[in-house]
């Protein structure tokens, strides 16, 4: 009985569809499952997500080293605390993990 049950689930795994790697592949392989489908579709969206954070840390980057270089702000101001810069670069993040995180639930169900 147990030869049986391995035999009818190895012929009725999705696996046999399943596509195989190329040479110099760079993206997923063709997926065989719905599941797969979504767990890509997850992917691109986290990785929209990352570039807009990269390009946006990238442009404030640029902003303060062009704006705080030395020979243009040759006496600087002494302050030690923004609250409102503080508590915007917390809430943001976690905005945006909470945002990932409901895509990434929907897996699950």
């Amino acid at each position: 009985m147990r030869i049986l049950t391995l035999l009818l689930s190895i012929l009725a795994s999705n696996s046999a569809f399943a596509d195989y790697p190329r040479p110099w592949q760079v993206y997923f392989q063709e997926p065989a499952t719905e599941v797969m489908k979504h767990i890509i579709e997850l992917h691109d969206f986290i990785m929209i997500i990352l570039l807009v954070v990269l390009f946006i840390v990238l442009a404030l980057l640029t902003y303060t080293g062009i704006r705080f270089y030395h020979k243009n702000n040759a006496k600087p101001d002494k302050f030690s605390h923004n609250i409102v810069a503080e508590v915007t670069w917390t809430i943001i993040p976690v905005i945006i993990l909470c945002v990932i995180a409901v895509h990434s639930f929907k897996l699950l169900i």
